[in-house]
């Protein structure tokens, strides 16, 4: 579909489908916002003459801001730190966006001398926490036993 409209390496099919709300947990949330807002309010705006269009876009809209302003920060961030869309949807590598440049960039500069110093810094480090948990049990149980021999002993 989106060969047929010319979209392919470019930002179109990244940021259009989020636009209109295709992420259904931003359909949640604004009905949840939705939901916590007082019934009275409408019924206020019913009684003062407003008919439903107006009473969503003077009264309800309005009330929705915070919800919508969440809802395309979420989608903001949503969309910058997606991996399969660029991956699927752009050819050149100029335009990938910021995350997904910063982790190619990390894939390229890693090696296999790193893979095995993380490794030995990570099973040094488990081994310490692991001697000293068994350490510091030792020495707990030891001291619970002083204890009890002090309090039976008088």
């Amino acid at each position: 579909m989106y060969k047929n409209f010319g979209w392919l390496d470019s930002y179109l099919p990244l940021f259009v489908p989020a636009a209109f709300a295709t992420d259904t947990f931003f359909v949640f949330m604004l009905i949840q916002f939705i939901r916590g807002l007082p019934k009275e309010i409408e019924e206020a705006a019913c009684v003062d003459g407003c008919n439903s269009l107006q009473t969503l876009i003077y009264i309800m809209v309005p009330m929705l801001k915070p919800a919508i302003i969440s809802v395309a920060l979420f989608q903001f961030m949503w969309t910058m730190n997606d991996f399969m869309g660029p991956l699927i949807y752009l050819s050149s590598v100029e335009k990938y966006p910021v995350a997904l440049a910063l982790k190619m960039s990390m894939d390229v500069s890693s090696s296999n001398v790193n893979y095995w110093i993380n490794t030995i810094i990570n099973y040094i480090l488990w081994s310490t926490k692991t001697l000293c948990g068994w350490y510091f049990s030792w020495w707990s149980k030891r001291i619970e036993k002083i204890i009890k021999e002090k309090n039976y002993g008088n």
